[in-house]
């Protein structure tokens, strides 16, 4: 008897640990997307500037012609 109860607590304690660390993943997963897709987002008035390729972005009058 004693080792069916110590084993449905071990299964329990195992269960409880693993939910656990499920939810932290997934909140890491929702932290990530949410600081990825911020990252991502481009200004909305360009102006006088240039796509300087990866993403970046500098003033037209910067432009050196070498």
């Amino acid at each position: 008897m004693t080792k069916i109860v110590f084993a449905a607590v071990f299964i329990a304690v195992c269960y409880a640990a693993y939910n656990a660390i499920q939810r932290q993943a997934a909140r890491q997963r929702e932290a990530f997307a949410r600081a990825h897709s911020r990252s991502r987002m481009e200004p909305r008035d360009l102006g006088t500037l240039r796509d300087g390729g990866d993403g970046i972005y500098v003033p037209e009058h910067s432009r050196r012609d070498i």
